[in-house]
């Protein structure tokens, strides 16, 4: 059964969801899996650093690569990746903000590596299990085609306590115009 994974810190933007919900009935089976990547420009923090993973693709939207860039910060109106020496990275770059389509098979696969992880990692607590960087290894191993699926939602998340206020004032926002719902868990929501 097809199914999303998104991180419970982000909002994603109505447009992801729209293209998930329709990838998740039309496309998502076997070893087809989806992402959905985001331009740079619209996932930095005015707060500090975030990791992204740039998304590299072939002419037909098949994703080649997904690559782990971290210490990205917003200056100046440009995204520079401290990490990489201040190099500036373009702001329609593709990322990923960890909102996949995958069926089934990949809880399997993720399974197998997940025990390498383990194995390597064990005692190292600052190691790290990113779903970027396992369907990376997937796709390198010829297991999956990964499919990129670009939007021009904005993205908004709490990855730092200064960022709780931005959060909050985009909500009502968003609430106000109607994009998003007033209460999540009314009895009707939830029956509907």
């Amino acid at each position: 059964e097809p199914f999303a994974v998104i991180n419970a810190d982000d909002y994603y933007g109505k447009d992801a969801f729209v293209k998930a919900v329709k990838l998740l009935s039309e496309n998502i089976s076997g070893d087809t899996y989806a992402c959905v990547g985001y331009e740079l420009g619209n996932t930095l923090s005015d707060n500090g650093s975030v990791t992204r993973g740039e998304i590299f693709v072939n002419e037909n939207s098949e994703i080649q690569q997904i690559i782990e860039r971290k210490k990205i910060i917003k200056e100046n109106g440009k995204a520079i990746s401290t990490e990489e020496g201040n190099k500036e990275l373009p702001l329609d770059t593709k990322v990923s903000m960890n909102f996949f389509c995958f069926d089934g098979g990949y809880i399997e696969k993720l399974e197998k590596l997940y025990q390498e992880f383990l194995d390597t990692n064990l005692g190292d607590l600052k190691s790290e299990f990113l779903i970027p960087e396992v369907t990376d290894l997937i796709i390198k191993a010829g297991e999956a085609k990964v499919l990129m699926v670009p939007t021009t939602a904005k993205w908004f998340g709490v990855t730092y306590a200064e960022d709780a206020p931005l959060v909050r004032s985009k909500f009502k926002e968003l609430t106000e115009v109607g994009e998003y719902p007033t209460s999540l868990w009314t009895k009707e929501r939830v029956n509907a």
